[in-house]
């Protein structure tokens, strides 16, 4: 009797009969529900609107692990919602004074929602994930919990006034329904144009303005104590900012990419600017007020060249402009030197220690900086310039221990400085040796220096870190020494090495982490310089190193001596085919050519979209590895090409190899390539090209003739040659290598 009374029950419910109002089970998220929305009891005859957790909805709770499964669905709620202030439930009243958390999160099928007044709270997440025409909030609104609108779009918010909006405390930027959504914010129903904050006001809450499109004009009142973090960020309207007196706080990022801002005048009160507060603005002169004490990073870093001039009252205690460069009184720290100023060279202090985030503010007339012997931190994007700079240290081990600053947000992966070339008491240094004694060399500690073609470590070195010679595009010859112990993920990153010399006798094996030392300490995994490089290791190690993981990977391991020193390639057409390029869509006569000086090295030419070819190295395996400079590019078409698996391009078992080629064969042989090609930094695709060898030009065999024959012999250039040392000259009409 007991089942079919639950089974008629089931029925009655499923047909509607109970539908208004409905009791939950325990499994369930929600006590009542109510006209199609779910609610759950707070206490003291309040509930809050929730949503349903039964095992029949797609829709399931939203975590902070599976927060972003793109499979949720809720189920449940559609079309346009109105909360009533009121709601009668089984047990009677309740007041509507909270939107839970995830309450309306995913509900793909909601339009509009419209909030009333009693409801004090949005949860976090409530609207995550979910778009809507239209959200209307209530008088009262008093916070909005993290990521409350985070993944949706809501076209437009009305607030009912002002005062309304500038009451809600946002727990963060996507608790922001017009910064996560990109929409427009209507007060009372007007849309924003010219905004004058209440006297009574004293703080406007962090987030409070961020992203609203229209504001042109801001008043403020002299009630005003603090702006908060991010309020006004990427306001591009705004065209001048008269802070008020009584104002002793800007946080941070406040006014951030406020781009359309000319003018700031700062209040004679203000005591903290925090950093980023009025980065990216346009202002062409700031002055600091005399009770000012504390400056954040990069809080004074104008857009493109528009600050010119720097002024502090004379009575400040704290800072100082000399030479129209923002200094810390004492001149150890460099605060901001303006975007505007027009000089080539700029001479750092000799008691400057610290370098602010951003504070060469991209300037672009630099093209020199001579570096203060005191300096030990530099911030974010310290000494980013808009060109090459050249670099004049006069103490290199004391540049090799300089500190890189995280950031305001306490990151610490990004450049501290532009492209460079280092020069040491003003000589270039191509050939760089770090000095003895320096045992470890930073973060990013040589990024992006262009001039440095070869490097030895010391033999004191234990420690190469992260990025440390990342991006030194003509860095090509690396000489390790024999206490190294550890390498870190990208530390020659994009670093076009073609020789590398290792003193180690017991070399340490590579761990591949983003931790710990890894193969791509040595070499990315794009083309800039993977496995190219020709590994010289003591004599006798050799099988040690192809058996030591990491350094097996190179294509070419040889003894450090002089007969196996590098040569540089002498290219001979050995054939020709077809290249079919399947990201081009189209195939092209192609020329195989062979280097008579390193055998493993072969050229495919036109390649892409170079013309003189690609280089590229046969591994006795038969693993193809790509010369970095030799791709090709296409940025207008095609951005970045980059090599997948990872730098590695490998053919079938029927491969070249190493092999000469001879006529006749058989099988000539074909290359794949699997490349990634990217657009503008995204993903576009990953395509097999193929080149298929068809038939042998040029030389046949490389002959090694008795001595007697090179009697009469003449170099490359058709020049007698008398005395003639190993390489490949012309005897008898034929080319023959000696």
């Amino acid at each position: 009797m007991k089942k079919v009374f639950l089974f008629l029950l089931g029925t009655l419910v499923s047909a509607g009969l109970f539908a208004q109002q409905r009791v939950a089970s325990s499994a369930t998220q929600y006590d009542y529900e109510v006209d199609g929305l779910f609610y759950r009891e707070l206490g003291n005859g309040e509930v809050e609107v929730t949503f349903h957790d039964s095992a029949s909805c797609v829709y399931y709770v939203v975590s902070e692990s599976d927060n972003n499964n793109p499979d949720a669905k809720h189920t449940y709620y559609s079309g346009d919602i109105s909360v009533p202030a009121v709601v009668t439930t089984p047990v009677g009243e309740r007041r509507v004074v909270r939107v839970g958390d995830w309450a309306f999160a995913y509900a793909d099928g909601v339009s509009s929602v419209t909030l009333p007044e009693g409801i004090k709270t949005i949860g976090s997440g409530a609207f995550f994930r979910t778009d809507l025409s239209r959200l209307t909030l209530p008088t009262g609104l008093e916070s909005i919990g993290a990521r409350a609108f985070t993944g949706g779009i809501v076209e437009t918010v009305e607030a009912p006034s002002l005062e309304d909006w500038l009451r809600i405390d946002f727990a963060d930027s996507n608790s922001q329904p017009i910064w996560a959504g990109g929409g427009t914010l209507l007060l009372g129903g007007e849309p924003l144009a010219e905004v004058a904050i209440p006297e009574g006001i004293e703080v406007i809450h962090d987030f409070a303005f961020g992203f609203c499109k229209g504001i042109t004009e801001i008043s403020f009142p002299t009630s005003l104590r603090r702006i908060g973090r991010m309020a006004f960020y990427m306001d591009t309207e705004i065209l001048a900012l008269n802070l008020p007196e009584g104002l002793e706080s800007v946080g941070y990022g406040a006014f951030n990419v406020c781009s359309g801002v000319t003018e700031i005048t700062l209040p004679s009160t203000l005591r903290t600017l925090e950093a980023y507060a009025f980065s990216g603005c346009r202002a062409s002169s700031i002055t600091l007020p005399e009770n000012l004490e504390t400056i954040g990073e990069s809080a004074l870093s104008q857009a493109d060249d528009a600050l010119m001039e720097i002024h502090v009252n004379r009575n400040n205690p704290y800072f100082v402009v000399q030479d129209g460069v923002l200094y810390s009184k004492d001149l150890s720290r460099l605060i901001c030197y303006p975007s505007g100023k027009n000089e080539l060279e700029y001479t750092m202090p000799a008691t400057l220690r610290t370098v602010d985030g951003s504070a060469l503010s991209n300037n672009q007339y630099l093209t020199r900086i001579n570096l203060s012997p005191a300096l030990q931190r530099v911030g974010t994007n310290g000494l980013v310039t808009s060109q090459v700079v050249d670099f004049n240290v006069p103490d290199l081990a004391a540049f090799c221990r300089i500190k890189l600053m995280d950031d305001a947000d306490g990151n610490n992966f990004y450049q501290p400085w532009s492209m460079f070339n280092l020069l040491v008491n003003g000589e270039p240094c191509t050939d760089l040796v770090i000095p003895e004694g320096v045992e470890e060399i930073g973060r990013m500690q040589f990024v992006q220096c262009q001039n440095i073609e070869s490097l030895t470590l010391p033999s004191t070195m234990k420690r190469v870190r992260q990025f440390a010679f990342g991006m030194c595009n003509n860095l090509r010859k690396l000489n390790i020494n024999d206490g190294l112990e550890q390498l870190e993920f990208y530390a020659f990153g994009y670093a076009p090495l073609k020789e590398i010399h290792s003193a180690m006798t017991a070399p340490f094996a590579f761990v591949k982490d983003a931790t710990e030392p890894a193969y791509a300490s040595l070499y990315n995994i794009d083309p800039f310089g993977a496995y190219t490089a020709t590994l010289f290791v003591p004599v006798g190690t050799v099988d040690l190193y192809k058996q030591t993981a990491g350094w097996n990977a190179f294509p070419s391991i040889l003894e450090d001596t002089e007969e196996n020193q590098p040569k540089d390639d002498i290219f001979q057409e050995v054939g020709r085919g077809t290249f079919t390029s399947a990201m081009m869509g189209r195939s092209y006569t192609g020329i195989l050519s062979r280097s008579l000086t390193n055998p493993t090295h072969y050229r495919i030419a036109p390649f892409l979209y170079n013309e003189d070819g690609a280089v590229f190295t046969v591994s006795e395996s038969g693993e193809i590895y790509m010369d970095d400079q030799s791709t090709g590019w296409d940025y207008d078409t095609y951005g970045i090409i980059r090599a997948s698996d990872p730098h590695t391009y490998g053919f079938g078992t029927e491969a070249l190899g190493t092999a000469t080629l001879y006529e006749g064969h058989d099988f000539y042989g074909s290359f794949d390539f699997r490349l990634t090609y990217f657009v503008e930094a995204g993903y576009f695709g990953t395509y097999t090209d193929t080149f298929k060898l068809e038939r042998l030009t040029g030389i046949r065999d490389m002959e090694q003739p008795a001595e007697s024959r090179f009697d009469k012999c003449f170099d490359l250039q058709g020049r007698r040659v008398v005395a003639p040392t190993k390489g490949v000259y012309v005897v008898g009409g034929r080319k023959v290598l000696r």
